[in-house]
């Protein structure tokens, strides 16, 4: 069985944060929709005016998790077949345009090398 890890770590970087996106807001939609009441009144209070917020604000998060990880989907898919063109000097994908300590730099998102200046 060969393991490899620059595949591992691509798909961490691509998936890692719509997924968890998304599973914290369905966790807080399986949290708020599973509440009782009998906490007090005020408890009961403040969850009857909280509970639609707290509903769509999860439903829009499982959302916008939803779709950010279908776009990233999709990049790795055209990515892989050669159709993207991205700004890489090593693999050719897509780069993100950072700031750090010692100014511009862009960053590979399947690769993770780095070049200085935004390309």
């Amino acid at each position: 069985m060969d393991i490899n890890i620059t595949a591992l770590t691509r798909n961490f970087r691509l998936f890692a944060a719509p997924a968890s996106l998304a599973l914290i807001s369905l966790s807080i939609s399986l949290a708020v929709d599973s509440y009782t009441p009998g906490s007090g009144p005020i408890g009961d209070a403040m969850m009857t005016a909280i509970r639609p917020i707290l509903l769509w604000g999860s439903f829009g998060g499982l959302i916008v998790g939803g779709g950010w990880y279908a776009f990233n989907l999709w990049q790795l898919y055209r990515w892989e077949n050669g159709n993207l063109v991205g700004g890489c000097d090593r693999c050719g994908g897509p780069v993100r345009h950072l700031n750090g300590r010692y100014g511009a730099y862009s960053k590979c998102k399947m690769c993770g090398g780095t070049r200085s200046g935004w390309y």
